[in-house]
């Protein structure tokens, strides 16, 4: 059973507000040090509470990876209009609607809470939606106020990647593969028209999304063939570094799946919010969930 600061038998430090399992989970084990670490959501600042009971404020240029590993901010995309309706409409690679201010706002705040990470290089789907919030993100680190979309996005290749925001303007990768889900004939309409038109494809569907996709389009093995190769390479490329990406609700959901050993008809069930943060390492050619769906930057 953990307390309420996310840890068996750790306590919370004078004046810090503990947030769960992202700061606890994680950072300690990349800090190198005996000692637990939580997230001080309203002074932006990191502490660390000593067996001994001292506290002590660490700086953020401490939150590196191993010079074999790379950390991996994996954020959903800010919000687009078909995501703010009830029932939401289903948007796959087929439709490219930009962000919504709400889900520019949503970027700004995501943009915000990562501004004292030390971010190498930022990344993203090449749809609208996902390099729109990457650009917002990747602003903010190239020391533009949050909300700002002074960032350049660049195509990236096996044979090149972009890097840490220079001169007050940062570049985003284009990723092809990062590309959301291609949802076929079931683009921009709600789960409730699809189980009533079309039952016997919404069906298999729900019972084997790895077997069978949306109809005309891809299953969920398809999916993650493009996206996990090419995550992969991003990370081999950036060890020693900490990069961010942002792709999308079915990518994440089915890479998280699948990188925790569950069925792929499980997806659906892990938590993705617009604009949510997840964390992940790479070490020992092996990507490792750390934290998921991380949204308390995101509470008004």
């Amino acid at each position: 059973m953990q307390n309420d600061c996310g840890d068996a038998g750790a306590v919370c430090p004078a004046g810090a507000e503990a947030v769960g399992f992202l700061s606890v989970f994680f950072w300690r084990r990349e800090l190198a040090t005996p000692c637990f670490l939580f997230f001080n959501v309203r002074h932006s600042g990191i502490f660390s509470h000593t067996p001994d009971g001292s506290t002590m404020t660490l700086s953020f240029s401490t939150f590196r990876p191993a010079d074999d590993a790379c950390l991996l901010f994996l954020v959903r995309h800010g919000a687009t209009a078909n995501n703010l309706e009830r029932p939401p409409r289903i948007q796959g690679r087929r439709s490219d609607l930009p962000l919504s201010e709400e889900g520019r706002r949503q970027a700004a705040a995501a943009a915000e809470f990562l501004a004292p990470f030390p971010i190498d290089a930022f990344f993203s789907s090449p749809l609208k939606r996902a390099r729109q919030t990457a650009e917002i993100i990747a602003a903010r680190h190239g020391g533009q106020p949050a909300g700002s979309v002074a960032a350049r996005a660049i195509a990236v290749t096996p044979a090149a990647t972009a890097v840490a925001a220079t001169a007050g303007t940062a570049e985003v990768g284009i990723v092809e593969p990062l590309a959301e889900c291609d949802v076929g004939d079931w683009e921009g309409r709600t789960w409730a028209d699809i189980e009533r038109d079309d039952p016997e494809g919404y069906r298999r569907f729900m019972t084997a999304p790895e077997k069978y996709g949306y109809a005309g389009g891809e299953n969920l093995t398809q999916l993650l063939e493009r996206v996990v190769p090419a995550l992969e390479d991003l990370l081999r490329r950036h060890l020693g570094q900490t990069i961010c990406v942002v792709a999308h609700n079915v990518v994440n959901r089915a890479l998280m799946g699948h990188l925790m050993g569950l069925p792929l008809v499980k997806a659906r069930s892990i938590p993705q919010d617009n604009c949510g943060i997840n964390l992940l390492r790479w070490r020992d050619r092996r990507l490792k969930v750390q934290t998921i769906n991380a949204r308390f930057h995101l509470e008004p």
